[in-house]
């Protein structure tokens, strides 16, 4: 949720202020223009096999008001960062090789965020679809385990 892969950083001005309103004006006047969106997962291509199939994902093409509302979440999510309730955690999982979000985005997100309960978790040689990916299980276990310890936690301060 991050931003797309790129060297623009959720958080610049630029971003705010030339990216979201060329975005705007382009899902303006053309809102329903189709980018293809055909998953390319090199390092595991059966993923792109399983998208092609599966039934809840969208098998059209990405439209200009999509790709213009995934741009202004991302800026306000950033923009807001300071307003973020303390008693929420926060889990980030992200992989470095992921060749949809940007890495360097969820590292300074994660920094950025001033709440109380909050963890980053690196995985390398995955992708995007770290949960459709070998190895997921350890990924699945860190997750489950996390939601666990504040489970505990959570019980032992009542």
């Amino acid at each position: 949720m991050m931003i797309l892969k790129t060297t623009w950083n959720a958080g610049n001005n630029a971003m705010k202020y030339l990216y979201l309103p060329v975005a705007s004006f382009l899902s303006s006047i053309t809102p329903n223009a189709m980018l293809p969106s055909d998953p390319d997962y090199k390092q595991f291509e059966y993923i792109n096999n399983t998208y092609k199939y599966d039934k809840f994902r969208c098998p059209e093409d990405t439209k200009f008001i999509y790709i213009y509302e995934l741009i202004k979440a991302s800026v306000t999510v950033n923009c807001n960062i300071n307003y973020m309730p303390k008693d929420i955690p926060l889990l980030f999982v992200h992989s470095k090789d992921d060749s949809v979000c940007y890495y360097e985005g969820t590292i300074s997100f994660h920094n950025k965020a001033k709440v109380k309960k909050k963890d980053l978790h690196i995985v390398d040689d995955m992708d995007h679809a770290i949960t459709g990916a070998p190895g997921n299980e350890e990924i699945l276990k860190k997750v489950i385990d996390w939601i666990s310890d504040l489970r505990m936690n959570d019980e032992e301060e009542k």
